[in-house]
């Protein structure tokens, strides 16, 4: 019993003013740093909103261009054996770098070398088009573009929103290509 006391003598705790101190220190530093903490998820948001907006005008601006540059691709005759050796390549090609798609990346070039007229981007009439330039060919999930009639030959602003709550909404400029 003795050892019991005079161990206890030697241990040293905190104490209630100590313990309140700190718990006054923490919830004052809560309540400063909540606030700025609250808004980080809202910016966030737009500024995924305002990424996905641009994207998009890029997009349609590189559309557009490609379809004003000539609507078509370069294209140029050439014989059949030549053809034939440039379709093999693009088979080999394809296969070297693991694509799935060789029979239809021989086909274009095939096309192409016979002086075929092949379109280059896509045709815009309608803000809604523009997703499909993007790379993929649609609007990441959670964002929608809305419908809006566009001028042959002319530019516009189209609007893009999130489709989770509270919507948020951005502008983006398309330019209308007219199908080849």
């Amino acid at each position: 019993m003795k050892n019991l006391i005079s161990s206890k003598k030697g241990q040293r705790g905190f104490t209630l003013v100590e313990l309140v101190v700190v718990v006054a220190v923490v919830g004052v530093l809560a309540a400063v740093a909540t606030p700025k903490f609250m808004g980080v998820g809202d910016d966030a948001r737009i500024a995924a909103l305002e990424g996905v907006a641009d994207a998009l005008t890029a997009a349609s601006a590189t559309n557009y261009s490609q379809r004003e540059a000539g609507g078509v691709a370069v294209t140029r005759v050439v014989d059949s054996d030549a053809a034939g050796k440039a379709t093999e390549a693009a088979h080999n090609a394809a296969w070297i770098t693991g694509g799935t798609s060789d029979d239809d990346a021989a086909n274009l070039l095939l096309d192409i070398m016979k002086d075929e007229n092949v379109a280059v981007g896509i045709a815009v009439d309608n803000c809604d088009d523009v997703a499909a330039s993007l790379e993929g060919g649609v609007v990441p999930d959670g964002y929608t573009v809305s419908a809006a009639v566009l001028a042959v030959g002319g530019n516009q602003e189209c609007t893009l929103s999130t489709t989770d709550m509270p919507v948020k909404t951005h502008t983006f400029l398309a330019y209308a290509t007219p199908a080849v």
